[in-house]
């Protein structure tokens, strides 16, 4: 790259930097141009991402949004949760503000004391406020009555409990209000009657079983590590990190046919996340192999246990934007390998430990 001028002594680190990141990048005749925006990690423009990036500004109050959305519940009860948080609750008093009900008919069917709002379906009635009470009882906590539901919906998010714990007693929360909001309903639309106790045993029964099912995971057959075949080389690739982003490192280890071990790596790669370090990994491999004496007599076969990151060496166009380019360095890595494969291989498949 030339230019028309010399470069005046105020703008040669400016210059420089330029370069490096110009540099960086490698173009690759098998990946496709395209527009991205840099606010999501995908490149596409939406408003979630816009309002994430521009609006909240990191502030500490979209925490508790953050929360809303940990998928501690089904997503019908997450978007609930965050209808009730906003105000958006079709309960008698917003309905007599939008002239769909007289104020005659306005009060809560579980008391018949009070006109119905959100906060008092929720904290005010005392009924409701008896399932929330037996639940810290039983967790020998004393509770205040909050001043409304969003303040008590950020109370209840930072208790300190143990990491097993911590889990069932988020998911309350989601439980109790989705809880007395179906038996509402069941009172207003289906007839029924109040019944405490049962309420309260639902309530216990759906934070534990969605517990449960959340740790099922579905079973894969298991594969023992295998030495490769003759005239290959097995390269196992791991990266980690302890954050998103957060402090991350790469290791990778090369055996041959008969199981000896021929290269090692180890090394932090400063900040990034998970699918960031298995790339880097995958292309620490590459570069190591392509080096060495045996990328002329050799194949080489890549393990990872991230899918996501073989699915985009295998196919460059897929890669989100943010990893397009240590995907294109790798693009030209693979060009100096004679012979490759790269395979998905999940964690604790394998009898052999990465070095990290």
């Amino acid at each position: 790259m030339e230019l028309r001028r010399r470069v005046f002594r105020w703008e040669e680190e400016q210059w420089k930097q330029f370069t490096e990141i110009v540099n960086d990048y490698k173009l690759s005749m098998g990946i496709q141009d395209t527009v991205i925006w840099k606010g999501s990690p995908l490149g596409d423009f939406s408003v979630k991402d816009f309002c994430r990036n521009h609006v909240c500004n990191g502030s500490g109050g979209s925490n508790k949004w953050r929360q809303v959305w940990a998928n501690l519940a089904p997503h019908r009860v997450e978007v609930f949760v965050w209808q009730i948080l906003h105000g958006r609750v079709a309960v008698k008093a917003e309905l007599v503000k939008w002239g769909l009900m007289s104020l005659s008919s306005t009060c809560y069917p579980l008391c018949h004391q009070v006109i119905e709002t959100i906060n008092h379906v929720f904290i005010y009635c005392f009924e409701s406020w008896c399932i929330w009470s037996e639940w810290c009882r039983e967790w020998n906590f004393n509770w205040v009555q909050p001043e409304n539901l969003s303040t008590f919906f950020q109370s209840w998010d930072v208790v300190i409990l143990k990491d097993g714990e911590i889990k069932v007693w988020k998911m309350t929360f989601f439980a109790v209000t989705w809880s007395l909001w179906l038996a509402r309903n069941d009172i207003v639309f289906g007839g029924k009657t109040w019944d405490r106790a049962q309420t309260y045993e639902l309530v216990k029964l759906r934070p534990r079983l969605g517990a449960v099912l959340k740790c099922v995971k579905k079973m894969r057959p298991k594969v023992e590590w295998t030495n490769p075949v003759d005239g290959s080389m097995k390269f196992n690739v791991d990266g980690a990190a302890s954050g998103c982003p957060g402090e991350a490192g790469i290791g990778g280890i090369l055996k041959n046919s008969a199981g000896e071990t021929k290269m090692m790596f180890s090394k932090s790669i400063r900040m990034g996340d998970s699918n960031l370090a298995k790339v880097l990994a995958i292309k620490q491999a590459f570069m190591m192999f392509s080096a060495s004496n045996w990328n002329g007599s050799h194949s080489l076969v890549i393990e990872s246990d991230s899918s996501n990151a073989v699915s985009w060496i295998q196919a460059p166009n897929q890669a989100p934007w943010r990893m397009r380019k240590w995907i294109l360095q790798i693009e030209m890595l693979k060009r100096k390998v004679k012979r490759w494969e790269i395979k998905d291989v999940r964690r604790g498949q394998t009898s052999k430990q990465i070095p990290l």
